[in-house]
């Protein structure tokens, strides 16, 4: 599920003036927007607010308060997503905020400035996050790896970004006009013990303070959620074998014993292949169980693994509605060379063509992997509920 947030520069106010005898201040703001995902390729986005003086306040004075045009002080994130309970889907989105007095300094500058900063961004992020595969897929046991990653973006592009600042006020009447930046950053993923890191709270409000020499500026920021998706259920049009709802979560392991015993008829897995931005969901019904040998791709299972296989008729899923996709899904259960339990490996094929996952671990209630590429799949099973 995905929630609409927006980030907006709602009122500046002027604690002290720097020409408060004069005309008044000019005070101007770039704005860069920023979003990646962890381990997700193409996720990162990066883009800047136009830089108009013209939307900026000015003869501004000490002791006011004025309003922001939402022209340059608005940013939209659509469609992030919400994390699952017990699965990692961690998403970072907020805004580097940009602060002079412009004495002079044509916004022709400031934007082309901001047009390198925006690249400057946008390879650290793909560097830190995108390219950035959790290695724990527990919630709780992720945090500290989540924490350490985020907190590492500050520390990457404070220096760079800052010397852009410093250009772009030197290309002013008083360089002494520059003031600074702030970094406001936001995560789906809760419970991060970084101070600077905020939540995901409709309406929170927070006030980002910039000084040079002699000016103090003071910006309100607010985040509001603009479109909040709401939980449905599966309606009365939903096919059957896309239904999920009549049925009870039970761990892979009682599933495959279930299979074993031949009494899978009541079982049904759900197959949620993630590649990027997009997915595709299999429902699979009418285990098999296979207790001959087989070799999953030596590139993800070592050398002398062998093991059962259960296979299953499936039918991809989209709106509750089975797709024309053909599917046929098996999972390998893993057994060393000497009869140990090994890694499961699930195996798709979509039209014809090979997918493969390994290993598979448990991650609460589900089952979840990565085929070495930016592509991961999450294996849930269900069990029809018995009647007394």
């Amino acid at each position: 599920m995905t929630d609409d947030w927006r980030i907006t520069l709602e009122e500046l106010h002027c604690v002290d003036a720097d020409e408060d005898g004069g005309d008044g201040d000019e005070p101007m703001f770039a704005v860069i927007g920023f979003r990646s995902r962890f381990g997700i390729s193409g996720s990162t986005r990066v883009w800047r607010l136009p830089v108009d003086g013209d939307k900026w306040p000015t003869g501004v004075r000490s002791h006011l308060f004025y309003p922001i045009d939402p022209a340059v002080g608005a940013v939209d994130f659509p469609e992030v997503r919400r994390m699952r309970p017990g699965t990692i889907d961690a998403e970072v989105f907020g805004v580097v905020i940009v602060a002079a007095e412009r004495d002079g300094s044509p916004p022709s500058i400031a934007a082309h400035l901001m047009d390198q900063a925006v690249t400057v961004l946008h390879g650290e992020l793909v560097r830190l996050l995108e390219n950035r595969h959790l290695t724990i897929f527990v919630p709780q046991e992720a945090q500290e790896e989540v924490e350490s990653t985020i907190a590492s973006i500050a520390a990457a592009v404070d220096p760079p970004l800052r010397s852009k600042i410093a250009i772009w006020a030197a290309s002013g009447a008083d360089p002494d006009d520059q003031l600074g930046m702030q970094l406001l950053v936001f995560t789906n993923f809760r419970g991060l013990a970084i101070p600077w890191v905020r939540p995901l709270a409709h309406g929170s409000s927070m006030l980002l303070d910039f000084r040079g020499r002699s000016v103090h500026y003071r910006l309100r920021v607010r985040l509001d959620r603009t479109r909040e998706e709401v939980p449905t259920f599966a309606p009365v049009t939903f096919e059957p074998q896309c239904a999920p709802l009549a049925y009870r979560v039970i761990p892979l392991p009682e599933a495959v014993e279930m299979v074993r015993r031949g009494s899978g008829a009541d079982l049904q897995f759900e197959i949620e292949l993630l590649d990027g931005a997009t997915s595709r969901t299999g429902f699979g019904s009418q285990p098999r169980h296979h207790p001959g040998q087989y070799h999953a791709p030596s590139v993800f299972v070592t050398g002398g693994t062998y093991g059962e296989a259960i296979s299953m008729s499936a039918v991809e899923c989209r709106d509750g509605r089975v797709t024309t996709a053909r599917w046929k899904a098996q999972i390998l259960l893993g057994r060393t060379a000497v009869g140990d339990p090994g890694p499961h490996t699930l195996h798709v094929l979509i039209n014809d063509v090979d997918l493969w996952y390994a290993p598979l671990s448990q991650n609460g209630t589900v089952w979840q992997g990565g085929d070495g590429q930016p592509r991961s799949v999450q294996v849930t099973s269900r069990r029809r509920p018995t009647l007394h």
